[in-house]
């Protein structure tokens, strides 16, 4: 099980919803946080899509909404997020998110097959001690062609929840699917 102690971060978290062999995941596109180290451990172990950027969050807004916005590189605004909290989900929330990442990791031989190339299946188990839920709003301000996660459409809005004071583990998966 990865348990990253005393490793504070703010992490932007893009995942669309799709089926692999009868099953639904969350499929990871972009992770953006301000922390290095959990992005190593997570990119190259599980395949998570991590990289470097930074993560803002703005509460005093002058109003009930919290904003924040993603930079990537430094001074480029990629995401903008809005929420507006609806309800506080009373007591420590506990959740998993059955996730599924591509992880390739190229040969070092010139011109071949990755030596890798396989989806692996992860549960994200969550627990935080401030949950909030209500509606959000997203919107890619600056396109980049180095992170074009603005080519994602959005097509529905669901619930939107704020995890705070959070703590996340992920067992050892058990299998991959070989691709």
């Amino acid at each position: 099980m990865l348990e990253l102690e005393d490793e504070p971060q703010n992490e932007y978290v893009h995942s669309v919803k799709v089926k692999y062999n009868g099953d639904t995941f969350d499929y990871f596109l972009s992770l953006i946080l301000d922390n290095d180290s959990p992005i190593f451990c997570g990119r190259e172990q599980f395949g998570f899509p991590k990289k470097l950027g930074n993560m803002t969050f703005v509460s005093k807004t002058g109003s009930t909404v919290v904003r924040g916005y993603v930079e990537r590189p430094a001074g480029q605004k990629v995401v903008e997020v809005g929420f507006q909290p609806d309800q506080k989900v009373k007591g420590t929330v506990e959740t998993t998110i059955k996730g599924l990442n591509l992880r390739v990791i190229s040969s070092v031989v010139s011109n071949q097959s990755p030596s890798v190339k396989e989806l692996v299946p992860v549960d994200v188990r969550m627990e935080a001690s401030e949950v909030w839920q209500g509606s959000g709003s997203i919107c890619f301000p600056e396109p980049s062609r180095f992170d074009p996660i603005h080519e994602v459409k959005v097509l529905r809005y669901g619930t939107a929840t704020l995890l705070r004071n959070a703590s996340i583990a992920i067992p050892l998966p058990t299998k991959v699917f070989q691709l």
